[in-house]
């Protein structure tokens, strides 16, 4: 839901500016300077602008449904443990045995596809906050591979990967023409599994990374003559890297992509970077598919 809470981030992204501000000019700030800017906050009302939003798009009872009823998760995963434990002792692989295993499953996980599906609504609207085109697009994979909650914070941050491709990746519109591209840009993101190994790729056809900025930017700290291309990418995930140069209330801070490394990082996975300059980027996470 915080995905759709503009207003709520934008306000926070002037605030953090702020304090930012206050700091670079003062370090020792006075606490009666800082109370005077803390009491002009008024947060709340930015947040319930945004939660009419959301009742408008979603529905009134999307946050409060009184229809709704709660079950301990303790207790679906005894019967999950419980019912596995049976049909061990029956030594039972039908499929409705394992179809009715798959229900408890869905009481407990979330789809996969259910997680990602908001991120093509959230990157139209950066999309068209940066006055860029980028053409609608699906997430593709199979809706019935269900994941634990354990991999809701990556999921979540993954938020930085979509952010950056339109940011970063995207060009302008005249930039594209150009260039001989369509004006109109393309970012796709599909998933699936395979030898209970959890696969997603998120792609775009922008600009692609630029090796030699990266170069530039870490070659004080890192011997960089005998690194190649694929080991450069992997650099933007550092802490504190960016590319950019200046800060925008999109990117520029050098914290996202190092959040998505360390999320993914917690999981046992890996990410591998596939980037032609002028062509696009896609980026490949590699994880394995763990149980609750």
């Amino acid at each position: 839901m915080q995905l759709f809470m503009n207003n709520t981030a934008q306000y926070l992204h002037n605030i953090e500016s702020q304090l930012s501000k206050f700091l670079a000019d003062d370090k020792a700030i006075a606490n009666d300077k800082l109370a005077d800017f803390l009491n002009t906050i008024k947060f709340d009302l930015f947040m319930q602008n945004d939660l009419n939003d959301i009742n408008r798009l979603l529905g009134e009872n999307f946050i409060e449904n009184h229809d709704l009823m709660f079950v301990n998760k303790k207790i679906l995963k005894d019967i999950k443990i419980r019912y596995k434990k049976l049909l061990d002792i029956k030594n039972l692989d039908d499929k409705a045995s394992n179809d009715l295993l798959k229900d408890i499953n869905r009481l407990t996980q979330k789809s996969l596809f259910s997680w990602l599906n908001s991120y093509p609504r959230l990157t139209k609207q950066i999309a068209q906050r940066l006055k860029k085109e980028i053409y609608e697009f699906e997430i593709k994979g199979d809706t019935e591979i269900l994941i634990p909650n354990k991999y809701k914070p990556f999921i979540k941050s993954l938020v930085h990967m979509f952010r950056n491709s339109v940011d970063h990746g995207i060009e302008m519109p005249e930039q594209r023409l150009q260039m001989g591209k369509d004006e109109i840009g393309t970012i796709s993101c599909c998933f699936g599994h395979k030898n209970n190994m959890l696969q997603i790729i998120i792609s775009d056809d922008g600009a692609g990374i630029n090796a030699e900025k990266i170069k530039n930017k870490i070659s004080k700290e890192v011997d960089i003559s005998n690194l190649t291309n694929k080991e450069i990418y992997l650099y933007i995930f550092k802490d504190n890297m960016s590319t950019k140069d200046e800060i925008t209330e999109i990117s520029g801070r050098g914290v996202g992509m190092s959040v998505v490394k360390a999320e993914l990082e917690k999981l046992n996975g890996t990410i591998k970077i596939k980037s032609d300059f002028n062509v696009g980027t896609t980026f490949t996470f590699n994880m394995p598919l763990l149980e609750e």
